[in-house]
């Protein structure tokens, strides 16, 4: 039976030993369990490369007798006088137990890192949850926000459109208390056609006479006014004033309102109007090319103006044609028109007053 030969050499670069047996050309880390004969041999390094190993070998046995003739005992000393050193001591035991004790560091700083990776990600997720707290706080006061706007654009577009319902029923009230001059309904004493308003507040005004004072005088917006002018509205005509200046008050308003709605003078005869007054005879012509409601209403007003013209009332007010003309020429045009050309305006007003005979186009 042949002898079971290892060489054990030792690695200084991994500072370990090793076990080369040269029949078998087996080269491992752990001592073999069955060795006849162990040789230690010292070598700088080790590549894990047989040939390596055998090398150092065979260079070795060139110094030695045959290994297998040799007492086991005489082999290490002459391995030992040969090359006058002594094997260092290693222990495998002692070289695991410093792997492990390494390994378990490794594993302890990686775990250290795995914890700290782990707060760090705990800090991160309690960040995100506040963000997402102060987002929904947000979203929340967003939301109130964008409801409370709602809420408050109902509230006006309601309040709007309370607003324009009371615009239109004033509107439609006015449109009442000013448009009877398109009725044809006749009422005894009234003249056909000419808004029944104007007649009753002119009858009113003939009632205190033309030279009583305040003629022209207005009252304003009183309480007094308020309520004839929901009596007006209504169609109440029943009643007397018992101030003159309430009646002017009524009368102008209307006038003024009527511009507004139904002009004396409609816009598309403004032009022709103010072209014509170079000719009377074409321009007495042209007025009577007037609706006719519109036609009696200004020749009512033109007698109104007329009557202010007598002799003794001018004494009484000291109201000449200049001033008249004047007061009364804002009402004659639509709101669109009048003061476009004032002069001219004027000049109209003072002309008509002259050649229109009212008496024929009222009955």
């Amino acid at each position: 039976m042949t002898d079971t030969i290892w060489y054990e050499l030792y690695d200084v670069n991994y500072k370990q030993v090793y076990y080369y047996n040269p029949d078998t050309e087996d080269t491992q880390w752990k001592k073999p369990n069955t060795i006849d004969h162990l040789i230690s041999v010292v070598n700088e390094s080790r590549n894990n490369n047989k040939p390596n190993a055998l090398e150092i070998i065979q260079d070795f046995e060139s110094k030695v007798w045959r290994i297998i003739e040799k007492p086991k005992d005489q082999i290490e000393t002459n391995i030992q006088n040969e090359t006058n050193q002594e094997p260092e001591p290693v222990y495998e035991k002692e070289n695991e137990q410093e792997q492990e004790q390494e390994q378990q560091e490794q594993i302890n700083e990686q775990q250290e890192q795995i914890n700290e990776q782990q707060e760090q990600i705990n800090e991160q997720q309690e960040q995100i949850i506040d963000q997402q707290e102060q987002t929904n706080e947000q979203q929340e006061q967003i939301n109130e926000q964008q409801q409370l706007n709602e809420q408050e654009q109902i509230n006006e577009q309601q309040e709007q459109f309370i607003e324009q319902q009371e615009q239109i029923i004033e509107q439609e009230q006015y449109l009442e208390y000013n448009t009877n001059i398109l009725k044809d309904d006749i009422i005894e004493g009234y003249q056909q056609d000419v808004p029944k308003i104007l007649q009753f507040l002119y009858k009113q005004m003939l009632s205190f006479g033309l030279t009583a004072p305040g003629i022209l005088a207005i009252d304003g917006e009183s309480n007094t006014v308020l309520d004839r002018k929901e009596q007006l509205k209504v169609g109440d005509l029943n009643w007397n004033a018992s101030d003159i200046t309430i009646v002017n008050t009524l009368f102008f308003d209307w006038l003024e309102n009527n511009k507004v709605q139904n002009p004396i003078i409609p816009d598309e005869f403004y032009d022709g109007c103010l072209n014509s007054l170079e000719n009377e005879q074409a321009l007495l012509e042209y007025i009577m090319t007037l609706p006719s409601p519109n036609l009696k209403t200004l020749a009512y007003l033109i007698q109104l103006i007329q009557s202010f013209l007598e002799e003794e009332v001018v004494k009484s007010t000291n109201l000449g044609i200049e001033e008249l003309v004047a007061f009364f020429n804002t009402y004659i045009f639509s709101i669109n028109k009048t003061s476009q050309n004032p002069e001219l305006e004027q000049f109209f007003l003072e002309t008509i007053i002259f050649i229109v005979d009212p008496t024929q186009f009222l009955i």
